[in-house]
């Protein structure tokens, strides 16, 4: 508690505050929903008291002064930073506030963020408690993938069970981030200009700023390791915190963690490091429990004798296995350093520069002190390097449609490089680390945008930039609370009204996030609207294998308000979870009067196969008395399901009209 307290540097005091407060959010997240009670109302009656007691005199005052004296301390290392740096803040907060004008205004339209990352969240709402969403092939693990960083999202979906605040989330990990990057710098023996320099570098980086409101786990596992570095100096315990929560959100922090524990651990800690660390271990026991490998998807092998089998599915994806497809090495370090079209999500071609500047600085930081951050750095960016390189995932190189995003992947990696170059402060450092930011800046630029944002982004423009001027201009800043919950108040209209516009130009190709996902599967989007009514329903969602198992668009189905449940229903006989990825192994297990007796169980009112076809589509089309023809498209099925045998009448219209208003919803009672 002393790095937060008020004798602490305010930048001991900030990274202490953003781990502790983490870390409460997820240990607040685990024990709710262990209980059951991860509801709105529950979060609302634990927040109450808390918001109040921060009111009470004692906290309020000395918590203001420590507030004003940071901001001061902020503002003075502003003014001495120089121009070009005080430039580039400037280009940054104003191309980060565009991205999050523009993400506040628009729906989810990144990849994994329609796919699974926000449909895990959403689950866990529905249910109330840590429900996993068990689906078949890339389900099988996604499902099964640490929680932590999908927690966040959880906590954002909570107000008002929408995904209004599902930006703001994502762009506070980016804050994070930079916050992360600075104290890190700091803590290796960087001046406050260097240090500035070094978390704009690392905020900067294409994978890291363009993945700012896409609300991927990235971000989050980046600013927590960034953090566990930043402490490591003298603040062990909660360096290991920091660690440990990164390690629940990727299980890529786990060397991380190890690392960190033997640079920390010392007699007078280790009960305390130990402790910290035990934050980790929630989400790979109950990983361990459901799967017998608490490390699933991955595989683990002692001395070439394997420990825990790793999940087929995930194997034969990422090493390439599935496709036999293979990129040569100088392809691979093209795609990673060269931009050959936009958007470039790899590292750069300042990334170079900046790798040599961290190896210089790494033997410069040596010092005593510094060598636990500089030996967590170091060894942690080393085993990220040697871990992707690994047969078992070595796909994330050499398979070709990875190739233009794999800079995701080497993240921690090149931001502990960065870091590493902080003590480095001459001009040849200075000028490279400007250039590093301006190309990032350059690259990073908000594309993807279309015709149908700009309502919505004007609204929300005008709406938040003037709370940002309010921050600028010192006398007006007490108006700035009143200015942002006014603001974020009318977000969810915003994003209401663009929300299938923006989707609908996603389909066309006109608009995206981070990077283009599949039009073929976005061209579901009547159907999304159609469902997205007062009343909620009941989806049974199902899809075939498309050689690589990122085809489930999970997240729309489940409607703005979060009203509708969405689940898959097993089509074998034993009602385990079908693995259509090896379709020969499971063809024997499927049984069509088993999934039939099953999905009228569930009271199920639509039927929604997404393609390929899986063998539940086939099923359907045979049984026009319970399956009634909804939407059809590029996408996939889907139909009402009448549980008495007579149809409901009606369909979800679709583009072109040929379809027509959407059935009554059927009663949900038995």
């Amino acid at each position: 508690m002393r790095a937060a307290g008020p004798d602490a540097p305010p930048r001991t005091r900030l990274a202490a505050a953003i781990v502790i407060a983490w870390a409460g959010g997820y240990v607040a997240f685990r024990v709710l929903g262990a209980l059951s009670l991860f509801h709105p109302v529950v979060a609302l009656a634990i927040a109450m008291p808390l918001a109040v007691a921060t009111l009470h005199p004692r906290i309020r005052g000395p918590a203001w002064q420590a507030l004003r004296a940071d901001a001061r301390a902020a503002t003075h290392a502003v003014r001495e930073a120089g121009t070009p740096l005080r430039v580039a803040m400037a280009a940054t907060s104003a191309i980060a506030l565009a991205r999050l004008v523009r993400g506040l205004s628009a729906p989810p339209l990144a990849f994994d963020a329609l796919t699974y990352h926000l449909a895990r969240a959403a689950t866990w709402v529905r249910h109330g408690d840590l429900t996993a969403f068990a689906a078949p092939d890339a389900w099988r693990y996604c499902a099964r993938y640490p929680d932590a960083g999908d927690s966040l999202w959880a906590w954002a979906l909570l107000p008002g069970s929408s995904d209004a605040m599902v930006p703001l989330a994502s762009a506070a990990t980016w804050a994070a981030t930079l916050a992360g990057g600075y104290v890190a710098a700091r803590a290796l023996g960087g001046t406050r200009r260097s240090s500035i320099a070094t978390a704009l570098c690392v905020g900067t980086l294409p994978p890291v700023l363009q993945a700012m409101t896409a609300a991927y786990v990235d971000l989050p596992a980046l600013a927590l390791l960034l953090l566990g570095i930043g402490l490591a100096g003298r603040h062990a315990a909660l360096a290991v915190l920091a660690l440990a929560l990164a390690a629940a959100t990727r299980a890529a922090g786990l060397p991380w963690l190890a690392i960190g524990l033997a640079a920390l651990a010392r007699p007078r800690n280790a009960v305390a490091c130990v402790a910290a660390a035990a934050i980790a271990l929630p989400t790979y026991l109950d990983t361990w429990i459901a799967t017998g490998n608490p490390l699933y998807p991955l595989p683990l092998s002692v001395a070439g004798v394997e420990v825990f089998a790793g999940s087929p599915e995930f194997l034969a994806v990422h090493s390439g296995a599935a496709t036999g497809m293979e990129a040569s090495a100088w392809t691979v370090l093209a795609a990673l350093f060269v931009p050959t079209g936009l958007p470039h999500l790899n590292l750069g071609p300042s990334m170079p520069l900046l790798a040599g500047l961290g190896i210089a600085g790494a033997l410069g930081a040596w010092r005593p002190g510094r060598r636990a951050a500089v030996a967590i750095a170091v060894a942690g960016a080393a085993v990220t390097v040697a871990a992707q390189l690994s047969g078992e995932v070595r796909g994330f190189l050499v398979v070709p449609w990875w190739l233009d995003k794999v800079g995701r992947f080497l993240l921690p990696a090149a931001a502990a490089l960065i870091v590493l170059a902080a003590p480095l402060d001459g001009r040849i450092a200075a000028g490279i680390r400007v250039v590093a930011i301006g190309t990032g800046l350059a690259l990073g630029l908000p594309l993807g945008w279309s015709g149908a944002d700009v309502p919505g982004v004007l609204l929300a423009a005008a709406c938040l930039v003037p709370a940002a001027v309010l921050v600028a201009i010192g006398p007006a800043r007490r108006w700035v609370p009143a200015a942002v919950v006014v603001a974020l108040a009318v977000v969810p209209a915003i994003r209401s009204a663009s929300r299938y516009p923006t989707w609908a130009a996603a389909a066309r190709g006109d608009a995206w996030d981070l990077h283009p996902a599949s039009r073929s599967s976005l061209s579901a989007w009547p159907s999304w609207q159609a469902l997205d009514g007062p009343e909620g329903r009941r989806v049974a969602l199902t899809a075939g294998f498309d050689g690589v198992g990122h085809n489930w668009y999970t997240w729309p189905w489940f409607g703005s308000r979060l009203q509708n449940d969405v689940f898959h229903v097993p089509a074998t006989r034993g009602g385990e979870i079908p693995d259509y990825a090896f379709s020969d192994a499971t063809a024997p297990k499927l049984d069509r009067d088993a999934w039939i007796e099953r999905l009228l169980a569930t009271r199920a009112d639509v039927l929604v196969a997404l393609d390929p076809p899986p063998p539940e589509r086939a099923w359907a089309e045979s049984m026009p008395e319970v399956f009634r023809p909804l939407a059809e498209g590029p996408w996939g099925r889907a139909w009402s399901v009448d549980r008495a045998g007579r149809g409901s009448g009606g369909s979800i219209s679709k583009p072109g009209g040929r379809f027509g208003p959407p059935p009554k919803p059927l009663s949900l009672g038995p």
